[in-house]
């Protein structure tokens, strides 16, 4: 049906709504220009939270199309009711710190237990009681499922969260964890790369006593399960943070609670002594950039620590400049070189620049909030300095993808 059907009046009094200040972003995820809406609670949102809304009963959530669905006048005048503004003063009254409010582009999961925490469970209305969610006392207990160290197996294993230590078992009645993490040197998030056939899944990484770090993927038998604990992990995050900066505020500590991945994706680097690319899977991790073999790896090949004094930059060296999509990162830690690096596309070339730089520059400017933790590498060996004399590689037509028919490592 199209709103042709509608007088020109009521139509372009619907639209006017949603421009309002307030209805001009989607009510939950505050996406630019929602063209959809829930009539029954008056408020505008996007495609992809529509979607969601949807599966709600009815009761809770009636979803028309302000383009193409016809609107009587009663459900016009429930929307000028209404308004994302005043329905969140009402069904976010009450958002727990450990609660991330989705964004554009937050992982599915996070959308969806947003809005059904919203509405069905009503977890953030201003009458709420803690009872209704047990995991902002930052403790909990239950099976999740975890991806095996060295293979994409997943096995049921029993997960403790106590006492601001991260614990999982092989059985639950098993006396001695199999690890045991402190909290406060936990990252978890819910943008798993490679986990993408699994909804619900997690990635939480951590680091041993010599500093090296462990990615350890999960997932829950159901959307609220592995939301749980998230919000559980960060609620005992936020808790350890405090006791250490006492005179942090809450939000501040919500911030640093968890983080995602500020970039992540395939590119091709070159190893020790050698002259031919090999693809790794790279990981931008607030000023670390890690690459793995693959990645899913609970491992990686190597870590960057990228300091204030470090650049990237298009200063390749001779016997590399007929590669397409290849730029220079130049750290303090290979003084008499850089790692040449090389990306899939020229967007992708841009956007890992653009990332990077600005990384370093946040370093720079605020180095009291980085860690400058040494850098391990595969190749810290390799001194590959912009005067090269090394032969050229084997001449082929220098892309990414013909550059993966060479060695993968």
């Amino acid at each position: 049906a199209s709103l042709l059907k509608m007088s020109e009046s009521m139509r372009k009094y619907l639209q006017s709504l949603q421009r309002r200040d307030g209805n001009d972003r989607c009510a939950e995820c505050d996406k630019p220009n929602p063209r959809w809406a829930s009539v029954t609670l008056g408020i505008f949102v996007c495609i992809e939270c529509s979607g969601i809304h949807r599966k709600l009963s009815v009761s809770i959530s009636r979803v028309h199309s302000v383009e193409l669905d016809i609107w009587k006048d009663e459900m016009v005048q429930q929307m000028e009711k209404g308004g994302n503004r005043q329905s969140n003063e009402k069904w976010a009254a009450n958002v727990p710190p450990c609660w991330i409010r989705p964004n554009p582009n937050s992982p599915h999961v996070c959308r969806e237990q947003w809005i059904r925490a919203k509405y069905e469970r009503r977890e953030f209305t201003a009458d709420t009681t803690d009872i209704n969610r047990p995991y902002i006392l930052g403790s909990m207990q239950g099976f999740l499922f975890k991806r095996k160290k060295d293979s994409d197996d997943y096995r049921r294993r029993f997960f403790v969260l106590k006492d601001r230590c991260l614990k999982y078992y092989i059985n639950e009645h098993d006396k001695n964890p199999k690890c045991t993490m402190p909290i406060a040197g936990v990252n978890i998030t819910l943008d798993v790369p490679g986990m993408e056939n699994r909804p619900n899944a997690m990635l939480i990484n951590c680091r041993n006593d010599i500093g090296l770090i462990r990615n350890i993927f999960v997932y829950g038998d159901s959307g609220q399960k592995i939301m749980d604990w998230f919000c559980a992990i960060r609620s005992s995050k936020m808790l350890a943070l405090r006791l250490q900066n006492p005179v942090l505020y809450t939000h501040e500590l919500a911030v640093l609670a968890s983080r995602d991945f500020t970039m992540y994706g395939d590119m091709c680097k070159m190893p020790p002594k050698q002259n031919k690319f090999q693809k790794r899977f790279f990981v931008l991790d607030g000023n670390y950039l890690r690459y793995y073999h693959d990645k899913k790896d609970a491992l990686p090949l190597g870590e960057i620590v990228l300091m204030g004094g470090d650049r990237v930059d298009e200063n390749v060296p001779t016997h590399l400049r007929e590669y397409i999509n290849i730029f220079m990162l130049h750290t303090s830690s290979r003084a008499r070189g850089g790692f040449p690096l090389l990306a899939q596309t020229p967007e992708e070339k841009t956007r890992w620049m653009v990332a990077i730089h600005l990384m370093i520059d946040k370093v720079k400017r605020f180095p009291q909030q980085y860690t400058l933790r040494s850098s391990y590498c595969e190749d810290d060996s390799d001194t590959l300095s912009s005067g090269s004399s090394s032969p050229p590689p084997t001449p082929r037509t220098l892309t990414f993808e013909n550059v993966q028919g060479t060695n993968w490592g």
